[in-house]
């Protein structure tokens, strides 16, 4: 069942809400304001002149595009439209006759439209994929015309100059991921145009991927073994599947893109649902899908492309267990890499580890805060028996069905629905996995006739949770290493400790197997942003404090947490 995004969505109350707003004041209102911003004049016919060393620094401008963009679908903030009309003004006013809008001189050898580029270090194609992004972001909301001429223009650039596609995958990084990343922008910008070329190029890029050893659509390898492994990219790639398949009415692409998900879903992610790695390889990329360590590093820029492939599989196929690992993922990684300030984000977030804040031009500054806006469009959608409501944080949303305009208001107890005229339609409530309540296809589902005013009581039960974790390691057979883990979760929370006793970074803690939970016990007195707190309890010593993983240790930089517990079974 096909899911389409409401109107407009605006959360009310909640962590989120407060997270949400925090990062548009401090990261979205302040790192971009105007055409004059540092990361805006990057594009400028000055800056561009001296830019030969292939950097990525211009992917900011399009993330930025997207997230004000969302952002002022939530705000209706006139101050912020005005800062989009001047930022797309000016970069649209330095694009090339070619179409070329990016930041590398003429003459530089990173350049995309240079010969030999394929020897050279080069973010060109990404960028201009950001690019085509916010260009698309600008033309979906506002019906910005010149936007859309502007992102037609890098299309055919692309499709001019790489006649092969072939040549590229040769382009860019890791092994052909880091140009392949264009699918996703080419797509939308078919669905959004209708013209077909665009699509069409794309997948002519997918086919090269198969043929020069990225069997994208092949579905027979490991994500750890794709290309360089790289999980920011794959994910991207694999959102610009999913895209292609509504472009081109395949669903060849969908179900490569549902292998994938899958994949990494069962070997590749965090207890916190961010994709994991940094241990086996380089520090961005998936480890071996054996591989385990308390410590394995998750990209900011990875968690963010995650939940958008969560999102756009769900928006197309309607199975709640991508909006599940979306849930995960916002409450627990994604919020547990943003600070306090609202302003600075971790580049990477470990499940146990420190936190560490990242430095100005870093990627995923932007990739966090635009993840933040974009959660709003999983909260509500439109199908077509009625509504469907996936995220159960407080928010207000506007949809149309049936041509009739309904608020669907969410708190935290009840569900209220304001319309002018009776109708009959459906709302199905996502019946989240971890409050054990049946469902029907994980939906609670009621049709009737809705009049103003009418309500929904809403109540699903949070029960704390357990989930051990053994790794060991045989030897002919005989088993030579052996560890016991555990992590604690309650409702839609992974929990974790900061310093234990104020100094330790780790301590094996002593749990019943039949009943592991009942060593521990909610705290109320204790909640923080109305979460309760966690206490592990055992004789002889203090309690143990747990706290949802966004707040354990303190949500400020250097602040240490521990996901994963080292556990003895008694």
């Amino acid at each position: 069942m096909i899911h389409t995004p409401a109107k407009r969505v605006q959360w009310t109350d909640g962590i989120i809400a407060e997270t949400v707003e925090n990062s548009y004041k401090q990261r979205l209102q302040t790192f971009i304001e105007n055409e004059e911003s540092e990361a805006i004049q990057l594009f400028s016919d000055e800056a561009r002149a001296t830019s030969k060393n292939g950097d990525w620094y211009g992917e900011h401008a399009g993330k930025w595009l997207v997230a004000a963009c969302l952002a002022f679908r939530r705000t209706q903030d006139a101050e912020l439209r005005g800062a989009i009309e001047r930022v797309l003004n000016f970069l649209i006013s330095q694009q090339e006759s070619d179409g070329y809008l990016g930041t590398y001189a003429a003459d530089a050898g990173c350049r995309l439209t240079h010969l030999d580029v394929s020897k050279a270090r080069s973010w060109d194609i990404w960028i201009h994929a950001w690019i085509l992004q916010g260009l698309n972001a600008a033309q979906r909301e506002f019906g910005h015309e010149q936007a859309k001429r502007a992102a037609e223009k890098i299309g055919d650039l692309l499709i001019a100059r790489f006649f092969d596609p072939a040549d590229l995958l040769r382009v860019g990084n890791h092994s052909g991921l880091s140009s392949a990343v264009i699918i996703e922008p080419l797509a939308r910008l078919t669905i959004q145009t209708k013209n077909r070329k665009y699509a069409q190029f794309a997948a002519q890029i997918v086919d090269s991927m198969e043929a020069n050893g990225l069997p994208i659509l092949s579905c027979v390898l490991d994500a750890a073994e794709l290309g360089t492994g790289k999980s920011y990219q794959i994910c991207w790639i694999l959102n610009g599947l999913v895209a292609l398949s509504q472009a081109t009415e395949n669903r060849k692409y969908l179900e490569a893109a549902a292998y994938w998900w899958q994949n990494i879903s069962e070997h590749h992610l965090t207890p916190l649902g961010g994709p994991w790695g940094g241990i086996g390889t380089h520090k961005e990329v998936f480890n071996s899908k054996d591989f385990f360590s308390p410590e394995g590093m998750t990209e900011t820029c990875s968690t963010a492309s995650w939940m958008s492939l969560c999102r756009e599989l769900f928006f197309q196929t309607g199975e709640t267990k991508y909006a599940a690992a979306f849930d995960l993922s916002l409450h627990n990684a994604l919020l547990g890499a943003i600070d306090a300030n609202g302003a600075d984000w971790c580049y990477f977030t470990f499940p146990n580890g420190r936190r560490n804040s990242t430095y100005h031009w870093a990627c995923c500054k932007s990739s966090g805060a635009m993840g933040l806006e974009e959660a709003a469009l999983m909260a509500l959608t439109v199908t077509e028996k009625g509504v469907s409501i996936n995220l159960t944080e407080p928010f207000e949303g506007t949809i149309s069905f049936d041509s009739q305009p309904i608020t669907i208001q969410v708190t935290q107890s009840k569900i209220t629905v304001s319309l002018s005229t009776p109708q009959v339609f459906e709302i199905a409530v996502r019946v989240p996995e971890w409050s054990d309540l049946p469902s029907e296809s994980g939906y609670s589902r009621i049709t009737q006739e809705w009049k103003n005013g009418d309500t929904i009581e809403l109540n699903f039960p949070m029960k704390l949770k357990i989930t051990p974790k053994t790794v060991s390691l045989d030897h002919h057979g005989q088993e030579i290493v052996r560890s016991d883990y555990a992590f604690l979760s309650f409702g839609p929370y992974v929990y974790a400790c900061g310093l234990i006793d104020g100094y330790k970074k780790q301590e094996s803690l002593r749990l019943a197997q039949l009943f592991p939970e009942s060593t521990f016990s909610l705290n109320e007195a204790l909640a923080e942003d109305g979460i309760p707190a966690i206490l592990y309890n055992q004789p002889a010593r203090q309690p143990i404090i747990f706290r949802p993983y966004f707040q354990a240790g303190g949500r400020h930089d250097s602040a240490w947490r521990a996901t994963w517990i080292s556990v003895v079974w008694q």
